[in-house]
């Protein structure tokens, strides 16, 4: 099976807005999330090796491993707070499963839903940039499913 190994340089960051997404994944940790001992790092990849195979290694550049997601991460709170408000059935037909699912986090790449103790990750088919673009991702994503 296909693998890959990442490397890169950590550091502790001290980001409230951060610590809320990282909360919003894992409702369970708030119960320590305070404590004097509890820090989220983030991991900047340098490199990165991918084994798809016998004899099929291939180096990774750091720009291979990670998206700009600037002006997405700015329109984050804006996007999930509408998407929350104004289509939740959507949300269960994107999750594949019942339940009162909500979305907690989006970047270039998909987005988390959560129902409870669950958490389902979709992709989108293409990157996403920005704020029209997720909009545009997450249509699409929601006429497939409402397809099937």
């Amino acid at each position: 099976a296909p693998r890959v190994t990442v490397t890169g340089r950590a550091a502790p960051i001290e980001d409230p807005g951060l610590k809320a997404r990282w909360l919003a994944r894992h409702p369970y940790a708030a119960l320590y999330a305070d404590f004097g001992d509890f820090a989220l790092w983030r991991m900047v990849p340098v490199g990165g090796l991918l084994v798809g195979g016998f004899a099929a290694a291939h180096r990774l550049r750091a720009t291979d491993l990670q998206r700009d997601a600037t002006v997405l991460a700015a329109a984050e709170a804006d996007i999930i707070a509408h998407v929350n408000a104004d289509h939740p059935d959507t949300l269960a037909l994107l999750a594949g499963v019942p339940g009162e699912w909500r979305m907690i986090a989006v970047d270039p790449d998909g987005f988390d839903l959560a129902a409870s103790d669950r958490v389902v990750r979709v992709a989108f088919d293409a990157p996403a940039e920005d704020a029209d673009a997720v909009r545009k991702a997450l249509i699409r994503a929601a006429r497939t499913a409402r397809a099937k």
